[in-house]
């Protein structure tokens, strides 16, 4: 495991890499989202919620926001990415999100330190495991040593803009086979672009969410890893003084009592935590 002083400084350059990464994509955010616009400020003013998301949720709030337009006539925008990555883009650049919806501890302490205070939110609604993935058809691993002694190159977010980094580097300290496979490790923008290096074949194993490995026909779970790292807890979190804070909190609030949207979660493999009347996840 790392030391203190290890670990404070691996914080430090989480810290850097995001400032430089959020500034980069916090202008195209601002010219995708002020573009057209300037003669008609009232448009954005009235523009559908905008809720910046982990790139592990695309595909269930795709269909939850469907959902969500059929019953109530009322349409949700996404911008979808690494958490960390997108708590910067709105603490330090003010990117015009109505509500987020992220996993890991260090979006929220992101926050904190910029002095925001969201609105109050669901910070334990659905949690999730890691998993090694690999070619369709490979043959399942028993550990991540075993893992360790395939020469093969490896792909995981990167921890300095994704929590799903975070955790898998997490794991793989536990283990104690951190320095063996992160000296052949290609570190990607968030999880989704991981899982997507294995499948064009540019890699032989990632370590993903279970959920996304679940939207994939082309890949196949090799080993479930169960302990070694954070629980892995989404919240969803209508930020306050947002232009649209109201359709955002609306659109949160849905996700996570109606019975339609908590049964496509489940589906999709998260596990519920934090809703009354749902047990919380078991680690």
């Amino acid at each position: 495991m790392t030391s203190v002083c290890d670990q404070r400084q691996f914080q430090r350059l989480i810290d850097l890499r995001c400032v430089q990464i959020a500034f980069l994509l916090a202008i195209a955010i601002f010219g995708v989202s002020c573009g057209g616009d300037g003669d008609n400020p009232d448009k954005f003013d009235n523009r559908a919620p905008l809720i910046f998301a982990a790139a592990s949720l695309a595909n269930v709030l795709g269909e939850a926001a469907s959902l969500y337009e059929t019953e109530t006539g009322n349409r949700v925008d996404f911008n979808f990415g690494g958490s960390i990555t997108l708590a910067n883009q709105i603490a330090l650049f003010g990117a015009p999100a109505d509500g987020v919806f992220f996993v890991g501890e260090r979006p929220t302490e992101v926050f904190a330190e910029a002095g925001l205070v969201p609105a109050p939110g669901y910070p334990n609604t659905f949690s999730n495991s890691l998993v090694v993935i690999g070619p369709k058809g490979a043959a399942r691993l028993n550990s991540l040593e075993h893992i360790a002694s395939v020469k093969a190159r490896f792909a995981i977010a990167d921890p300095l803009l994704a929590p799903a980094g975070v955790y898998a580097r997490q794991a793989l300290e536990s283990a104690g086979v951190w320095d063996e496979i992160s000296s052949r490790s290609i570190l990607m923008l968030d999880v989704r672009a991981a899982m997507a290096a294995v499948e064009s074949g540019n890699v032989q194993f990632g370590i993903v969410y279970k959920t996304d490995a679940a939207t994939s026909d082309n890949i196949s779970v090799l080993y479930e890893i169960e302990d070694g790292y954070s629980p892995i807890i989404y919240m969803a979190i209508p930020l306050k003084g947002a232009s649209n804070e109201d359709g955002a909190a609306k659109f949160l609030q849905y996700i996570v009592s109606e019975p339609a949207t908590l049964a496509l979660f489940e589906r999709a493999g998260f596990t519920i935590a934090g809703v009354p009347g749902r047990p919380g996840p078991n680690r």
